[in-house]
């Protein structure tokens, strides 16, 4: 089985505008000037209110689950035309017209005034199964302030999705460390938290911290590109990871729909599951390894059956 753990659901209205102008730069910088209009159009081809785009992304690199996510930018970059509740409530009517593939994941600012009753809606009026945190927007993950929500959440027992590593533009990486986590993990040992896209460059903190609390896992979301430029010093860089914290908390993800264009996703499951054949001489890895990577690990964690 194949478990995409990081894929985003997006749809008209769900962004503020100063992200458009960010991403305009970064694209500018990456692949050549473009107008945030072109942006914009760029990004419509993404918009999935029913999820059959998701659907077809799965299907055309053989993914079997896929956990969609919201993302609530509203508090640092400006509110979008669309309110972070309604489009909670969107991303879990979607996973609704396919149990059996779509996970869908809240998109909560823990700064919300009402973001205790909004996760309570999400999880136990919405069926959601998990929450994406994305700290860049302004605020350290371990503030004593958002504790009372993370004792909802460890009530809950539903994993948070936390981004790691540096953000482009209006976003702010000083929030994004991993070492943020620390706290919540110690205090909160019920929650599971994954770091997404194992910290980037703090990937030797991420798992660091990970070989010691074993309530923190990593997602290889992003990754796909490093392994495209440099795949020797992926695969050794991966094997470090594992060495590091072990493959059992190592999870497969994507960036959806956003990456697939530059480097496609079947390419990207293709890169991992030969690693055992294809590394370089010296750098070793395991079937079990790359099996549990690719979707065991995911689905233990989120409770699927095999």
């Amino acid at each position: 089985m194949i478990i995409d753990i990081h894929y985003h659901l997006m749809n008209q209205g769900w962004e503020h505008e100063k992200l458009f102008l960010s991403a305009a730069k970064l694209f500018a910088k990456t692949f050549g000037e473009a107008p945030p209009d072109a942006i914009k159009q760029m990004l419509a081809h993404f918009w999935d209110p029913t999820g059959e785009k998701a659907i077809r992304f799965m299907d055309a690199a053989g993914i079997d689950r896929c956990t969609i996510l919201v993302t609530d930018w509203g508090l640092g970059v400006g509110e979008p035309e669309v309110p972070i509740e309604e489009q909670n409530k969107v991303c879990a009517q979607v996973a609704k017209r396919y149990p059996d593939r779509l996970i869908p994941f809240a998109g909560i600012d823990p700064r919300r005034k009402n973001a205790i009753e909004l996760l309570k809606r999400c999880v136990e009026e919405w069926g959601m199964k998990g929450l994406k945190f994305h700290p860049d927007v302004g605020f350290f993950p371990d503030d004593r302030a958002f504790y009372p929500f993370y004792e909802k959440v460890s009530e809950y027992r539903i994993p948070i999705l936390s981004h790691t590593g540096p953000m482009f533009g209006c976003l702010k990486s000083k929030y994004t460390q991993p070492v943020y986590l620390d706290a919540i993990l110690a205090d909160f040992p019920e929650i599971n938290i994954i770091a997404a896209h194992m910290g980037f460059c703090w990937w030797p903190e991420m798992t660091t911290i990970a070989s010691v609390k074993p309530n923190l896992y990593g997602c290889l979301t992003g990754w796909q590109m490093e392994a495209q430029k440099d795949y020797g010093k992926f695969c050794q860089t991966l094997r470090s990871m594992i060495d590091r914290m072990g493959y059992d908390r190592i999870l497969f993800g994507t960036d959806g729909p956003f990456v697939s264009p530059a480097f496609s996703t079947k390419d990207w499951i293709d890169t991992l599951r030969n690693l055992p054949n294809k590394a370089p001489a010296g750098i070793v890895f395991t079937e079990e390894e790359v099996s549990g990577i690719l979707g065991g690990n995911a689905a233990k964690l989120l409770g699927i059956s095999l």
